[in-house]
């Protein structure tokens, strides 16, 4: 089954977006390794269910 590259390229800038507005010093400095992945995708979900803007 051929997969959708366009809409999935779409997917992924939009999660790297989030992330980089995720990975700001105050949050790098926070965490440790382990709690930032937690945090970080939680963040994620959170952005992409609610829609927040960039």
């Amino acid at each position: 089954m051929k997969r959708n590259t366009a809409a999935n390229s779409g997917l992924e800038r939009l999660l790297s977006a989030y992330r980089n507005v995720f990975r700001i010093p105050e949050n790098l400095n926070h965490y440790n390794e382990r709690d930032f992945r937690i945090a970080e995708r939680k963040f994620v979900k959170y952005a992409l269910k609610n829609g927040i803007g960039i």
